[in-house]
């Protein structure tokens, strides 16, 4: 049986005294709503409890439903889940990596632009080391202004030595400068003690105590 209504259908087939919880069905199923293609799903997060609470695997349904809608909102909600199970971290931040590249050369609208901070939010979230060249690549997009912000706070999380020269690039950015500075202040390496000084009196008060921080550190330790 076929609904026409998110809603309806997990009316029908969410009920937790039902026993007919075939997944593949219900991906199946969701794929023909038409709200699922045009808009927002709101009630497809209702799977997070069908998740947590049978501890079900259905990322591979998830990943193929992804390929059914090109609405931003409904690829939110779809990744959110993907992110939510905890399973297949790699392969979802890979994912969420190639599809942030996908806008490298597109304007970039307001609904892009949510779009991208949210990625980069499930980005941070994942804090997968491995795609950590990915990172920098991303980072570099300067069309995505202060979208890259979360992003740029993981790589300086991660503490790869090899995002040194990025991060102090991307100081020279005033959309993610202080975001920068502050993945550098991870980092204990004299450039960053030089970077640093530069910042001592901006007048962004989390930024200025961020770069005294890091000087009177660095004197002591250097």
């Amino acid at each position: 049986m076929r609904t026409n209504n998110i809603e309806d259908f997990l009316n029908d087939y969410y009920d937790p005294e039902k026993q007919h919880k075939d997944i593949k069905f219900i991906i199946d199923s969701l794929k023909e709503i038409p709200e699922l293609r045009s808009s927002l799903p709101e009630h497809i997060m209702d799977l997070e409890e069908l998740i947590k609470q049978k501890k079900i695997y259905i990322n591979s349904e998830l990943f193929a439903l992804l390929d059914k809608t090109d609405s931003l909102l409904a690829r939110d909600e779809i990744l959110d889940l993907l992110v939510f199970s905890k399973k297949d971290k790699e392969k979802v931040a890979e994912f969420i990596c190639n599809e942030l590249i996908k806008y490298e050369h597109i304007p970039i609208s307001k609904e892009i632009e949510s779009y991208l901070w949210f990625l980069c939010d499930k980005l941070f979230s994942l804090k997968v080391k491995k795609l950590i060249d990915k990172y920098h690549k991303i980072a570099q997009i300067s069309s995505f202004g202060k979208q890259r912000q979360l992003l740029i706070l993981l790589i300086g999380k991660i503490g790869d030595t090899s995002s040194i020269p990025l991060l102090i690039e991307l100081t020279e950015d005033k959309t993610v400068d202080g975001h920068a500075l502050d993945a550098l202040c991870n980092f204990n390496d004299h450039r960053v003690i030089e970077v640093a000084k530069r910042f001592v009196d901006d007048k962004r008060t989390w930024v200025c105590k961020k770069a005294k921080k890091k000087v009177m550190l660095g004197v002591v330790i250097l």
